[in-house]
């Protein structure tokens, strides 16, 4: 399963943290964050969780659904990650990056199928 963002701060209780965040932040912005930052804005809906999550790391403003997750068929993220994408100029995996980057910064057409068995994985961690 390629999970992107799900950082120890966002979910304590997760048995699959990828890290801290405050490892990943960067005083610069990285190259082509604003079309990755895009990219997640529009993966396709996985789950949709009815919550407001707060700034993990400034503590200020609210993310309607943060923990919700979105796909584009192969990667699975937050959709409270492109939030910290385009404000802490998150350094994110280069995998995830080269993937981005070879669809051309466009969320492939929703594959039902595809969408049902990350959803599956996901669930069955």
């Amino acid at each position: 399963m390629n999970l992107v963002g799900f950082f120890a701060e966002l979910d304590p209780n997760s048995s699959f943290s990828q890290g801290s965040i405050h490892d990943v932040v960067s005083e610069t912005a990285q190259p082509d964050e604003g079309l990755i930052a895009e990219y997640l804005e529009h993966g396709h809906p996985l789950v949709d969780f009815t919550e407001t999550t707060q700034d993990v790391i400034d503590g200020r403003g609210e993310i309607i659904g943060g923990s919700s997750l979105a796909s584009d068929n192969t990667w699975i993220w937050r959709i409270d990650l492109p939030h910290y994408v385009r404000k802490y100029h998150l350094r994110l995996p280069a995998a995830f990056v080269d993937h981005v980057r070879a669809q051309g910064f466009s969320v492939p057409p929703r594959d039902r199928e595809q969408l049902i068995a990350r959803a599956q994985e996901y669930f069955r961690r």
